[in-house]
């Protein structure tokens, strides 16, 4: 009997144990590569080291970028300002235009 009371209690802390260490992770979103605006001349990359470059044809802008959950941070080099963007579906939305990930 004790010994069938002790299992239970064990089997009961272990899944609880479970429980909290799959509850408190957040998911991981890798967004390097290349995206684009449909249609137009305008591309952002990010690299794997947390830069980026963005492009609209002629001009090019970089700096750096960090991922917070579904938010993408843009430091703008020389700018003292961060731009905040949002990942969405494979999408990052920045300043309301969706570039798409190629």
């Amino acid at each position: 009997m004790r010994k069938a009371l002790f299992i239970s209690v064990i089997a009961v802390v272990v899944l609880s144990l479970l429980a909290v260490g799959c509850g408190g992770k957040t998911e991981v979103i890798s967004v390097e590569g290349i995206y684009e605006v449909p249609g137009e001349d305008m591309t952002l990359e990010l690299g794997a080291d947390g830069s980026y470059v963005l492009s609209d044809g002629p001009s090019n802008l970089g700096g750096s970028y960090e991922v917070n959950g579904d938010e993408i941070v843009f430091e703008f080099a020389g700018v003292e300002e961060d731009e905040t963007g949002k990942i969405k579906d494979g999408i990052i939305i920045l300043e309301g235009v969706e570039y798409e990930k190629q």
